[in-house]
């Protein structure tokens, strides 16, 4: 959510013309009645989303971050070290510093500046800050211990994989064998973007551990190619596997399986929201953007 705020600051300072319509439905989604759709608005509509989200990751935590928070205690919950949390909070971060910068440059009019988001529809459930915050919601060394976690969870054993999540996931009931630590095509698609996404940026090098830099990235990707050659290549070849309560024999879709074997190299053999179609278009989005950078 916090991406989307940021993304759109950089569009409204890029020029883009937001019509009644378009700024009618992002004052009904951010309950403000006020908001202007200026850049710097955007951004604190952002900052509101990683500030809160900085209230319930704390030092305490050591900033490592897990899939969901806990209603009734604020306590963050299941699956640590969730590896698209992290990619998912880092690319934001990223988004920011884009967001700021291009804010600076393109200063909005005067008589658009004052507006700022108050969350004043009735029951409002989003509240956003006053206005940007003068300093990226986390601090360089907490951003720099989240990549290092993140990076933790890419290329497991040099196999070009990506391990969805180390921790332990109660939230499962023990409904799935082996929880999270597995390769997600998805996850690990929106984790090759982000690292991507981060290199020789800010928040990329800050806190002068685990930066990402071109030589990380290459190494990565190369090791993610890698591993989705393997996937690719076991397309249309036999597999036994459970559906339901019943093992069954079939061919592999490489491009559906959502969720791989990271020890076997193969297919989770379990139920698992199979057939699924958004991991491809990801993976194959992550690859033109190494081939881009090439």
């Amino acid at each position: 959510l916090a991406n989307l705020m940021y993304l759109a600051s950089q569009e409204i300072s890029l020029g883009a013309a937001m019509g009644e319509a378009q700024l009618s439905a992002w004052r009904r989604a951010l309950q403000s009645k006020n908001f202007r759709g200026t850049a710097p608005e955007f951004i604190a509509a952002g900052d509101s989303v990683l500030a809160r989200l900085r209230h319930h990751v704390t030092s305490f935590d050591d900033w490592h971050l897990y899939e969901q928070i806990n209603r009734y205690t604020g306590e963050q919950y299941n699956a640590k070290d969730l590896t698209w949390s992290y990619a998912e909070v880092l690319s934001a971060l990223k988004a920011r510093e884009d967001a700021v910068a291009l804010s600076k440059a393109n200063p909005p009019k005067a008589d658009q500046s004052a507006a700022t988001p108050q969350g004043d529809f009735a029951g409002s459930c989003f509240v956003t800050i006053p206005g940007p915050l003068a300093d990226p919601p986390f601090s360089d060394s907490a951003i720099a211990k989240m990549r290092g976690y993140f990076m933790a969870n890419l290329n497991i054993d040099v196999s070009g994989t990506m391990m969805a999540a180390r921790g332990a996931v109660p939230a499962l009931h023990d409904c799935c064998e082996g929880g999270y630590s597995y390769d997600w095509v998805r996850d690990g698609a929106l984790s090759m973007l982000a690292l991507q996404a981060l290199q020789n940026s800010e928040v990329g090098t800050v806190g002068w551990t685990h930066q990402v830099t071109p030589d990380v990235v290459r190494e990565k990707m190369t090791a993610y190619i890698g591993w989705v050659k393997h996937v690719q290549g076991l397309h249309n070849t036999s597999f036994s596997h459970y559906d339901g309560d019943k093992m069954v024999t079939a061919l592999i879709d490489s491009h559906l399986e959502p969720k791989w074997n990271i020890s076997t190299g193969k297919p989770y053999i379990y139920n698992w929201c199979r057939k699924q179609s958004d991991g491809p278009p990801l993976r194959a989005q992550a690859l033109m953007v190494f081939a881009n950078d090439a």
